[in-house]
């Protein structure tokens, strides 16, 4: 049997994209989306829950290596017990997803490398609701395996569980803002959460993430469902929220997106309807683009939404992408933003 040894888990051997902290330690790589500090914030105040935030939504490993089989081992962070499915690409083609339960707490995946050439690059791409940490890279004895750094712009999606990868086999390479970085050539950071509402605390810490030439915000639909939903409310935080989103990256393009097509007719509570929510998003958009913000784009998401986009298995739920609808939504928003750009 060929023998493997292990690699030490630093940026020395691994490039890893999409986090905002990464934790070098001993006992292995762990990840955070977010600003830690963010977590320790009450729920109501955030917008969203730190337990479902802490998920590896959009991170990515990657590495250039001659061996020809690599093992990875992962470790579930104890927390939700959401099944895990990740995404093996290698020289850019997916070759492989290998998928896990809940209840699997130990997750070892073995590659094989297809390419003859001398090495090949590998992405894996991580979970998008589990959290996991990263404790064993090994490759067979006498290769190498060290970081693949590329050079790309960077593309930050900010939403809730549509953008967070609700609907999309738990994979984060099926998420659309993942098949939208690709297609865009950009480096993927996404910072949706599911269950969020508009979160000012999170779109205040957008500048200790890279320079972004992309950012799209999808969100709403959790806040029209909620008891206190009013409009005048709703849209006047949108408007602080966008005005911060482009004070914190001035340089980026911000593509807003209106809420996407649902099944759903009523809110919880309210009286108003999605629609309304839309107009008033609009209407706010031309205005602050009228005030000298040119990188303000609107993009009318129920013009890039149908019921096609829903997924099929689960008939009852009136709002999350099927695997096909996220890659339809991502063609979308791809002509869109060539246009814009």
């Amino acid at each position: 049997a060929q023998k493997y040894t292990e690699v030490e888990l630093t940026q020395q051997n691994l490039n890893i994209t999409g986090a905002h902290k990464i934790n070098w330690g001993k006992d292995g790589i762990s990840f955070l989306r977010h600003n830690a500090a963010l977590y320790d914030i009450p729920n109501k105040t955030l917008g969203f829950r730190a337990d479902v935030a802490n998920s590896n939504s959009g991170i990515q490993l990657k590495f250039s290596t001659n061996s020809n089989k690599i093992r990875l081992v992962f470790n579930k962070i104890p927390g939700r017990s959401k099944p895990a499915s990740y995404g093996v690409f290698e020289n850019g083609k997916l070759v492989d997803e290998v998928k896990f339960t809940g209840k699997q707490d130990v997750h070892e995946i073995n590659i094989e490398r297809c390419s003859k050439a001398k090495y090949s690059d590998f992405v894996v791409s991580l979970p998008s609701l589990a959290n996991v940490k990263l404790t064993e890279l090994a490759a067979l004895s006498g290769s190498y395996v060290k970081p693949l750094n590329e050079n790309k712009s960077h593309y930050i999606a900010l939403g809730d569980s549509i953008t967070h990868g609700v609907g999309q086999d738990f994979s984060t390479h099926l998420t659309y803002p993942y098949l939208l970085s690709n297609a865009l050539d950009m480096q993927l950071t996404n910072l949706a959460v599911g269950g969020s509402r508009l979160s000012l605390k999170l779109f205040d810490t957008l500048d200790e993430y890279p320079e972004a030439k992309v950012i799209t915000l999808l969100i709403g639909f959790n806040d029209w469902n909620q008891k206190s939903f009013q409009l005048n409310d709703f849209i006047n935080k949108y408007k602080q929220g966008l005005l911060t989103i482009l004070h914190k990256q001035p340089k980026a393009d911000v593509v807003v997106i209106t809420p996407l097509y649902t099944k759903k007719a009523q809110a919880n509570h309210t009286k108003t309807k999605l629609n309304t929510i839309r107009q008033a998003i609009e209407k706010l958009v031309a205005e602050i683009k009228g005030n000298g913000f040119n990188k303000l784009h609107l993009v009318k998401g129920e013009e890039v939404s149908s019921a096609k986009n829903l997924r099929k298995r689960f008939p009852n739920d009136p709002v999350h992408l099927g695997v096909e609808g996220a890659a339809l939504l991502s063609k979308e928003l791809e002509k869109i933003i060539k246009l814009s750009l």
